[in-house]
């Protein structure tokens, strides 16, 4: 019976035509290798990561809810922390509720259920250009189709964006990185976040974003 399905020949859905190998998948293989200098991606600083304040914290949990944090719980995530973050949240003016938080494992996952979620075959992810390598490959698994705008120092050129609209009936998505932008680490201008918004909404296209935080001091206090 083994050898048979080793043997048999697999039929796998069209879409993993689609899946091929990560840029950045090849750049984190250099993760580690003390006799390399990699200037092929981002990564945080190993020295600046907060071991001792994660140690702490591990403890804390394990010792006053160990069992429950380890248990299986709701997709959705830990009702708890799904809590404070709607409370943030609402104190932040975003009128959001506890329904509508979705705990997830980073970015990448976030952009895989965004895909999921949106894209069928053949629709069109509107993208900054250059854009996110992983949001490229997550997108291009779900058979999409991209058009992107150019940006510069503040951010996407909604002008070019607007003509590439008008151009593309197809368009279901737009996905960009407005804080420390990847690759390039600009962040938007203000003013340029309100016309990506008015925009959005004349052409009734939902905004997928994500942010890179490079400053530990930010990710600490934020």
């Amino acid at each position: 019976m083994l050898y048979g399905a080793l043997t048999m020949e697999l039929r796998y859905a069209n879409r993993m035509k689609e899946v091929k190998g990560l840029e950045t998948r090849e750049i984190i293989k250099f993760i580690g290798k003390s006799d390399i200098i990699s200037f092929a991606g981002g990564l945080p600083a190993p020295e600046l990561f907060p071991l001792e304040e994660m140690k702490k914290i591990s403890l804390k949990v394990l010792e006053e809810a160990g069992s429950a944090a380890l248990q299986y719980v709701p997709t959705d995530g830990y009702l708890p922390l799904r809590e404070k973050i709607t409370e943030r949240m609402q104190k932040l003016g975003v009128k959001t509720s506890v329904e509508n938080i979705l705990i997830i494992s980073g970015s990448q996952q976030g952009i895989e259920f965004s895909g999921k979620l949106f894209l069928n075959p053949n629709d069109v992810v509107i993208c900054e250009k250059p854009c996110y390598l992983g949001a490229i490959g997550a997108f291009r698994s779900y058979q999409a189709q991209f058009v992107d705008i150019p940006i510069d120092n503040n951010g996407m050129k909604v002008k070019e964006l607007e003509k590439a609209l008008k151009n593309t009936p197809k368009a279901k998505l737009i996905y960009v990185t407005p804080d420390f932008q990847n690759p390039t680490g600009i962040s938007w201008s203000r003013e340029r976040r309100k016309e990506l918004l008015e925009v959005a909404n004349e052409f009734n296209l939902p905004i997928i974003f994500t942010f890179f935080l490079y400053n530990i001091k930010q990710v600490r206090s934020s």
